[in-house]
């Protein structure tokens, strides 16, 4: 049986993806050596599946491809810290918001609390959209949950 997501890590997430957080997605390369890669899409389809696109012409394409393991780190302020562990699969090869991207789905398998009691967190990776570029955005970020 998968591993969940607690309801309140899946808001947390849901609310950082909208605030522009950025996640750690770690695989494994050719040579088995360990790979990350910064990502702005990842979304919390559910308490048991994360979702983000990808480029097929990126590295952590290949690797999870190749080798479907995969562990996402996720730091979400002021209170929690989660690695997330579990399988990668390609569920929509082309985006229509662009046409290089993939949508890649984690089966999560197992979820690990990284947080130190009693501590918060201060800042994590975000980025900053443009007004310009805000509507692209948002169409990409809906598409990889819909997808």
């Amino acid at each position: 049986m998968p591993a969940e997501l607690p309801v309140a890590v899946v808001a947390a997430l849901r609310q950082f993806a909208a605030d522009g957080g950025v996640a750690v997605v770690a695989t494994a390369d050719a040579g088995g050596r360990p790979h990350t890669a910064p990502f702005g899409s990842v979304r919390a389809v559910s308490q048991s599946a994360l979702r983000f696109g990808c480029d097929r012409r990126h590295d952590t394409y290949a690797n999870l491809v190749r080798n479907p393991a995969v562990v996402v780190c996720l730091l979400l302020p002021p209170h929690a810290a989660v690695s997330v562990s579990g399988r990668a699969s390609v569920i929509l090869e082309t985006m229509e918001t662009v046409e290089t991207d993939a949508v890649v789905e984690v089966a999560i398998e197992h979820v690990k609390d990284d947080m130190l009691p009693g501590a918060s967190i201060v800042t994590a990776a975000t980025y900053a959209v443009p007004d310009e570029l805000a509507e692209f955005v948002e169409r990409y970020g809906t598409e990889v949950e819909g997808a």
